[in-house]
Protein backbone atom coordinates (compact mmCIF):
# COMPACT_ATOMS: atom_id res chain seq x y z
CA UNK A 1 0.00 0.00 0.00
CA UNK A 2 2.37 2.23 0.68
CA UNK A 3 4.49 1.68 -2.08
CA UNK A 4 1.22 2.33 -4.41
CA UNK A 5 1.41 5.62 -2.51
CA UNK A 6 4.78 6.40 -3.13
CA UNK A 7 4.33 5.34 -6.74
CA UNK A 8 1.62 7.92 -6.98
CA UNK A 9 3.69 10.90 -4.96
CA UNK A 10 6.19 10.58 -7.71
CA UNK A 11 3.65 10.86 -10.89
CA UNK A 12 2.29 13.89 -9.75
CA UNK A 13 5.92 15.28 -9.25
CA UNK A 14 7.26 13.60 -12.55
CA UNK A 15 6.26 16.33 -15.70
CA UNK A 16 4.20 14.96 -17.89
CA UNK A 17 4.38 14.98 -21.97
CA UNK A 18 2.07 16.68 -23.98
CA UNK A 19 1.20 15.46 -27.63
CA UNK A 20 4.39 16.87 -29.09
CA UNK A 21 6.84 15.50 -26.34
CA UNK A 22 7.66 18.47 -24.71
CA UNK A 23 7.31 18.31 -20.87
CA UNK A 24 5.00 20.19 -18.91
CA UNK A 25 3.82 20.21 -15.13
CA UNK A 26 0.67 21.23 -13.71
CA UNK A 27 1.91 24.54 -12.36
CA UNK A 28 3.33 25.57 -15.32
CA UNK A 29 2.99 29.27 -16.61
CA UNK A 30 0.81 29.37 -20.24
CA UNK A 31 2.95 32.26 -22.42
CA UNK A 32 0.78 33.41 -25.33
CA UNK A 33 3.82 34.78 -27.58
CA UNK A 34 3.05 36.68 -30.83
CA UNK A 35 3.38 35.38 -33.96
CA UNK A 36 3.61 36.42 -37.45
CA UNK A 37 1.97 35.51 -40.90
CA UNK A 38 5.24 33.62 -41.75
CA UNK A 39 5.48 31.84 -38.24
CA UNK A 40 1.50 30.62 -38.84
CA UNK A 41 2.09 29.70 -42.73
CA UNK A 42 4.97 27.16 -41.11
CA UNK A 43 2.32 25.47 -38.71
CA UNK A 44 -0.56 25.78 -41.02
CA UNK A 45 1.80 23.59 -43.82
CA UNK A 46 3.14 21.32 -41.27
CA UNK A 47 -0.42 20.44 -39.69
CA UNK A 48 -1.05 19.82 -43.82
CA UNK A 49 1.59 17.24 -43.94
CA UNK A 50 0.10 15.99 -40.70
CA UNK A 51 -3.44 15.36 -41.84
CA UNK A 52 -2.12 13.88 -45.35
CA UNK A 53 -0.10 11.51 -42.92
CA UNK A 54 -3.09 9.78 -41.32
CA UNK A 55 -5.58 9.78 -43.61
CA UNK A 56 -7.53 12.90 -43.65
CA UNK A 57 -6.59 13.89 -47.13
CA UNK A 58 -10.12 15.52 -47.71
CA UNK A 59 -9.70 17.84 -45.00
CA UNK A 60 -6.09 18.59 -46.17
CA UNK A 61 -7.50 19.71 -49.62
CA UNK A 62 -9.89 22.22 -47.58
CA UNK A 63 -7.25 24.07 -45.51
CA UNK A 64 -4.47 23.43 -49.00
CA UNK A 65 -7.58 25.45 -51.01
CA UNK A 66 -8.42 28.18 -48.21
CA UNK A 67 -7.36 31.21 -47.72
CA UNK A 68 -6.55 33.06 -44.21
CA UNK A 69 -6.25 36.08 -42.55
CA UNK A 70 -4.90 36.90 -39.80
CA UNK A 71 -7.08 38.90 -36.84
CA UNK A 72 -5.95 40.63 -33.83
CA UNK A 73 -6.03 38.94 -29.99
CA UNK A 74 -4.21 35.90 -31.79
CA UNK A 75 -7.61 34.83 -34.12
CA UNK A 76 -7.34 33.47 -37.71
CA UNK A 77 -9.82 33.60 -39.85
CA UNK A 78 -10.11 30.67 -42.50
CA UNK A 79 -12.45 31.19 -45.33
CA UNK A 80 -14.67 28.13 -47.03
CA UNK A 81 -16.15 27.25 -49.78
CA UNK A 82 -18.97 25.46 -48.62
CA UNK A 83 -21.09 24.76 -45.45
CA UNK A 84 -19.67 21.11 -46.25
CA UNK A 85 -16.03 22.20 -45.45
CA UNK A 86 -17.42 23.93 -42.63
CA UNK A 87 -18.55 21.44 -40.99
CA UNK A 88 -15.72 18.85 -41.17
CA UNK A 89 -13.56 21.34 -40.00
CA UNK A 90 -15.71 22.12 -36.85
CA UNK A 91 -15.05 18.75 -36.03
CA UNK A 92 -11.29 18.46 -37.19
CA UNK A 93 -10.80 21.95 -34.50
CA UNK A 94 -10.51 19.81 -31.72
CA UNK A 95 -6.94 18.45 -33.01
CA UNK A 96 -6.39 21.50 -35.08
CA UNK A 97 -6.26 23.89 -31.95
CA UNK A 98 -3.96 22.57 -29.81
CA UNK A 99 -1.59 21.78 -32.23
CA UNK A 100 -1.75 25.16 -34.14
CA UNK A 101 -1.34 26.50 -29.92
CA UNK A 102 2.01 24.50 -29.23
CA UNK A 103 3.31 25.33 -32.75
CA UNK A 104 2.84 28.85 -31.93
CA UNK A 105 3.29 29.07 -28.52
CA UNK A 106 0.17 30.98 -28.12
CA UNK A 107 -2.60 29.41 -25.50
CA UNK A 108 -4.80 32.05 -27.09
CA UNK A 109 -4.91 31.00 -30.38
CA UNK A 110 -8.24 29.83 -32.16
CA UNK A 111 -9.59 29.63 -35.46
CA UNK A 112 -12.96 31.47 -36.82
CA UNK A 113 -14.41 30.06 -40.00
CA UNK A 114 -16.80 32.06 -42.74
CA UNK A 115 -18.24 30.85 -45.78
CA UNK A 116 -17.36 32.68 -48.81
CA UNK A 117 -20.32 32.46 -51.16
CA UNK A 118 -18.34 34.03 -54.09
CA UNK A 119 -16.32 31.14 -54.34
CA UNK A 120 -19.42 29.04 -54.65
CA UNK A 121 -19.73 27.53 -58.63
CA UNK A 122 -23.30 28.26 -59.51
CA UNK A 123 -23.97 25.76 -61.65
CA UNK A 124 -27.71 25.89 -63.52
CA UNK A 125 -29.52 23.17 -64.73
CA UNK A 126 -30.09 22.65 -68.41
CA UNK A 127 -32.63 20.79 -70.18
CA UNK A 128 -31.54 18.41 -73.24
CA UNK A 129 -33.32 20.08 -75.39
CA UNK A 130 -31.78 23.16 -74.52
CA UNK A 131 -28.13 21.37 -73.91
CA UNK A 132 -28.78 20.30 -77.89
CA UNK A 133 -29.62 23.96 -79.41
CA UNK A 134 -26.99 25.04 -77.65
CA UNK A 135 -24.51 22.74 -79.40
CA UNK A 136 -26.22 23.79 -82.82
CA UNK A 137 -25.80 27.06 -82.18
CA UNK A 138 -21.95 26.25 -82.08
CA UNK A 139 -21.99 24.20 -84.58
CA UNK A 140 -24.59 24.10 -87.33
CA UNK A 141 -23.51 20.09 -88.63
CA UNK A 142 -24.78 18.97 -84.88
CA UNK A 143 -28.44 19.86 -86.43
CA UNK A 144 -27.44 17.61 -89.31
CA UNK A 145 -25.86 14.59 -87.08
CA UNK A 146 -29.50 14.85 -85.47
CA UNK A 147 -31.52 14.67 -88.61
CA UNK A 148 -29.30 11.66 -89.88
CA UNK A 149 -29.89 9.95 -86.88
CA UNK A 150 -33.32 10.55 -87.02
CA UNK A 151 -33.95 12.62 -84.06
CA UNK A 152 -36.49 15.40 -83.84
CA UNK A 153 -34.63 18.69 -83.36
CA UNK A 154 -37.39 20.97 -81.79
CA UNK A 155 -37.01 24.84 -81.61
Amino acid sequence: MDLLKKKILEQKEKPAENQLGEQTTENQIVISEAFNLNQFENVYNDYILVLDKTAKSRVSSFLRNSKFKLLENSIVELELRSKLELELLEEQKLDMIPFFRSGLKNANFDFTFIINTDLIQQTKKVSKQDLLKIMVDKNPLVSELVQGLGLELEY
